[in-house]
């Protein structure tokens, strides 16, 4: 049998082993998650770095893209400005003859103003379609081709043809001229004077079918 005096020994050797290798357990344990704790850290600040340099990259491409709308919605708001007054600017009266209607509507800075019968050319002859410029004012005219016929307020827009006044007033609404587009004489004047006061330059005669 062991005596309290033998056992003592024994037990304290053990006690101290046990705490020894504790120890060298626990100094193990933290050298491990202390090396982990360092390379996820370096993990983390590594994976941080890459993440701001691709925030700052695309900022700065952000910015660039930002430059380039810029000056591009400038340029093109520029652009459409200008074409806008150059449009306005070259279209304050607008005279639309609608042959199929027999009728011209004027337009003064974009706004309906009036609206005329005319008479266009009837059977056998023609009146020229497109967008003209007024070429050629005349407070009166005489037709040299057709016996002299007094023409008042004749605006010339391509060639021979013209808009102007007509003795023929009950013929208005009907095809009934060689090509020129007959008016009230009325209302020739007052287109006449529209023209002279925005200009030829400012003044397009529409002519449609």
């Amino acid at each position: 049998m062991f005596s309290p005096e033998r056992l003592a020994p024994l037990l304290m050797g053990h006690r101290a082993t046990s705490i020894k290798i504790h120890a060298g357990l626990s100094s193990n344990y933290q050298q491990q998650v202390g090396t982990s704790s360092i390379y996820v850290r370096r993990v983390l600040q590594s994976d941080l770095t890459i993440w701001m340099i691709r925030a700052q990259f695309l900022f700065k491409r952000g910015c660039l893209f930002m430059r380039q709308f810029s000056l591009y919605f400038a340029v093109l708001l520029l652009f459409s400005l200008t074409e806008v007054g150059t449009s306005v600017a070259a279209s304050k009266i607008v005279a639309r003859i609608d042959l199929s209607q027999q009728r011209m509507s004027v337009y003064v800075k974009g706004r309906r103003q009036y609206s005329w019968p005319v008479s266009t050319a009837r059977r056998g002859y023609r009146t020229p379609v497109g967008s003209f410029r007024p070429k050629v004012l005349k407070r009166m005219h005489y037709s040299r081709k057709y016996h002299n016929s007094p023409m008042p307020h004749s605006v010339f827009f391509l060639g021979g043809y013209a808009i102007h006044g007509t003795g023929a007033i009950s013929r208005l609404g009907r095809r009934a001229s060689h090509g020129c587009i007959r008016l009230h004489p009325g209302n020739a004047r007052r287109l006449y004077s529209l023209i002279r006061a925005y200009g030829m330059n400012n003044t397009r005669i529409q002519v449609v079918r």
